[in-house]
């Protein structure tokens, strides 16, 4: 192991971890496509649910396909990833799911078994590659108490440092009364061990989606480094 993942000693927020005498390099912003989950979905036809394709004209939809099709073995083969990553002298990945599999546009039943799929390959891979991946999970937004459910699955049983989430729910703004509740609130605030669930979140340059951590004093109790770096890699 190159790190630790052990949380926090009191009044220790963070520590730097060096591999032969210089800081990790860590990429904190890589996905993992799961292409048998994709598989369970496709006769729903998603495209029709994903702003990223409602929304854009046909030149960025073909700029995307291109994409997909250039990057498919980055995002889904990891022996291909490891390979990128030593390429590019990245030490460890912090992975989350690809944005279109958080799968909100499904029914709540759907969406947790959609979701805790993509959760149990995501830590399958970090089990496998211990000192090379971190994973962020992704919860069913469209039922908090689902959500709940298996943010706690994540971080509890999984040892995830968070989850990804998506700006829109179905049409409907993460502040919308209608995707939460008080009593889910006090749930999350167990489920993490924090004070708050707050969702600070990062836009990216695609405008569509969010990459944020949905318990963020899970990823400041366990996080093994200072400074982060970002690459191209998938």
């Amino acid at each position: 192991m190159m790190y630790s993942c052990a949380p926090s000693s009191r009044g220790e927020t963070t520590r730097v971890v060096k591999k032969r005498g210089k800081s990790l390099r860590v990429d904190i912003h890589c996905h993992y496509m799961n292409t048998e989950v994709a598989a369970k979905v496709a006769h729903l036809n998603p495209a029709q649910h994903e702003p990223m394709a409602v929304y854009s004209n046909a030149a960025s939809r073909e700029a995307n396909a291109q994409q997909v099709k250039e990057r498919g073995q980055k995002l889904t083969d990891i022996a291909v990833r490891l390979k990128d990553m030593d390429r590019m002298g990245i030490d460890i990945q912090a992975v989350s799911p690809a944005p279109h599999q958080t799968y909100y546009w499904t029914d709540p039943g759907m969406g947790q078994e959609l979701a805790r799929a993509v959760n149990q390959r995501l830590a399958e891979i970090v089990s496998q590659h211990p000192d090379r991946f971190v994973a962020l999970g992704t919860v069913p937004l469209q039922d908090a108490s689902l959500a709940v459910s298996e943010l706690t699955h994540c971080v509890k049983t999984l040892g995830m440092r968070g989850v990804e989430i998506n700006p829109s729910v179905k049409g409907m703004d993460l502040t919308d009364a209608k995707l939460g509740s008080t009593s889910s609130s006090r749930r999350c605030r167990r489920s993490t061990s924090s004070s708050s669930c707050t969702r600070s979140a990062s836009r990216t340059a695609s405008g569509w989606w969010i990459t944020t951590s949905a318990t963020s004093s899970a990823i400041r109790s366990r996080r093994p480094w200072r400074r982060a770096t970002s690459s191209s890699t998938a």
